[in-house]
């Protein structure tokens, strides 16, 4: 899906249309770093890995964990300098457009709804038909867990299949291979999501140095 910054409208231009992101442009999810990761599988040792290389002066979410439950609605700030640069636009993966609207003179608010059942989207900086910049979004099937499966100490879902509702896009993870982590990856993705453990530090606004 892609949206026009000018006109703040859905446009129907084919992805393929679009040259695939510069070196350096695109940044790994939290997921690739669960799917990577070999250490300790217990909440306290995952929680750290949803904070690693993140840089909120660039794109902030909101909610910071965003449950696909087709329901959640979450916020994006980006900043791109200038805000009006000719040509912006925006290209959502994963996610259902709401609004768009300019905060500042140099920054986005984008709105959207995570598709259901997704562990993957990402939001996409584009002008000229070229990605200045792709961005993950943090986003996760919702998952039944409490305070005890959620405790620090506490060893995380590691099957090669996660029982969520909706059925979601981890599944093929787990027929290559990789159902671990990935389950170790939406266990955690919920008790962050639920208040469970201790929250990830605060947000700083994004743009700011």
């Amino acid at each position: 899906m892609i949206i026009s910054a000018g006109e703040g409208r859905q446009l129907t231009v084919p992805l393929a249309g679009i040259r695939s992101p510069a070196a350096g442009a695109s940044r790994p999810s939290v997921l690739d770093r669960f799917l990577s990761y070999s250490g300790k599988r217990t909440i306290g040792a995952l929680v750290p890995l949803f904070e690693a290389g993140r840089d909120d002066r660039e794109m902030r979410q909101e909610p910071v964990v965003a449950l696909s439950d087709g329901t959640t609605e979450l916020l994006m700030t980006v900043s791109v300098e200038p805000a009006d640069t000719p040509g912006l636009k925006f290209v959502l993966i994963g996610l259902h457009f709401l609004a768009l609207q300019r905060s500042d003179d140099r920054h986005w608010q984008i709105r959207a709804v995570p598709r259901k059942g997704s562990s993957r989207a990402s939001l996409m900086v584009v002008t000229d038909r070229s990605v200045v910049a792709e961005f993950p979004v943090t986003v996760a099937p919702p998952l039944e867990v409490g305070p005890e499966s959620c405790a620090a100490d506490a060893e995380v879902l590691t099957g090669h299949q996660v029982a969520v509702d909706p059925p979601s896009d981890i599944l093929p993870l787990a027929e290559a291979g990789e159902g671990g982590m990935a389950a170790a990856y939406v266990h955690t993705a919920n008790c962050l999501a639920r208040g469970l453990v201790t929250p990830l530090r605060a947000s700083v606004p994004a743009g700011s140095r």
